[in-house]
């Protein structure tokens, strides 16, 4: 024996956890925003080429409404996969399009997060 712990050697494959910021980021993954950011952009070019009026005020208050309306829908769909049980039958991810960020199935974060 070399010494080494077997528990150690079968758990090789867990992943070590990240950071507290690192697991919120991919939490509310972040890539996806622009999925809310694009729209309050065009809106607006549209709304300036149409009006010619330009509100920064407006639009910096839309784009972080956007923003975070995109994130509490992405936390609370991965709660609510995990609490129907979706993303327990789901091993087999292969994109970033399905299982979500995974957060609770990795052990990074509980449902009272």
């Amino acid at each position: 024996m070399s010494g080494e712990n077997p528990m150690n050697s079968s758990n090789e494959a867990q992943e070590q956890k990240p950071s507290r910021a690192r697991i919120w980021f991919s939490e509310v993954r972040a890539p996806f925003l622009t999925a809310a950011i694009v729209p309050v952009i065009l809106g607006t070019c549209v709304a300036w080429a149409s009006t010619g009026v330009f509100l920064p005020d407006v639009f910096l208050l839309t784009l972080i409404a956007g923003m975070f309306l995109h994130i509490g829908a992405n936390i609370s769909n991965d709660y609510y996969d995990h609490k129907s049980g979706s993303d327990d039958i789901n091993v087999d991810y292969v994109s970033p399009f399905t299982g979500g960020s995974r957060m609770i199935q990795k052990g990074w974060m509980d449902v009272t997060s």
